[in-house]
């Protein structure tokens, strides 16, 4: 039981965390690791997931928001769009300026742009081709966070 408590308190302050990182985290074996993390789901104080290879675990009660963060993350390319609102500004940028940047076809920035409004990081202004996006306060937000997250 006292193992169990360790393990919750653990990924409680560290949600998304994967089954490898817990386990050397906390110095326990595999099989300790996982039958307790089996018990803890059973009973419904903790959740998990896959993403790729990984397991990632969380506490049953984290925020729905902050469980959608981190089952979907920021991308590579979501964060390279992000950085160059950015810079653009408050002028914005389009959506072709975007992709000859970042040497994106149309599909795949329609895909990322689409992830990051759904989010509320970026906002469009205008329609069509004029149309320019620019980041949103939740999008500086974001990117402050993963900026400060990459530097960590």
């Amino acid at each position: 039981v006292q193992t169990r408590g360790r393990i919750l308190g653990y990924v409680e302050a560290h949600p998304g965390i994967h089954f490898s990182a817990l386990r050397d985290a906390l110095g326990l074996a595999n099989g300790v690791t996982a039958h307790h993390l089996h018990q803890l789901e059973k009973v419904g104080e903790a959740i998990s997931w896959q993403d790729g290879r990984r397991r990632r675990y969380a506490v049953s009660g984290v925020d729905p928001k902050r469980l959608h963060e981190l089952q979907h993350p920021v991308t590579g390319m979501q964060r390279a769009i992000l950085e160059i609102l950015s810079d653009s500004g408050t002028l914005g940028i389009t959506t072709t300026e975007l992709g000859v940047k970042l040497e994106a076809s149309r599909q795949l920035m329609a895909y990322h742009l689409g992830q990051l409004t759904e989010r509320e990081f970026i906002a469009k202004d205008g329609r069509g081709r004029k149309a320019t996006w620019s980041l949103s306060e939740n999008g500086v937000g974001q990117l402050s966070v993963v900026r400060e997250s990459a530097l960590a």
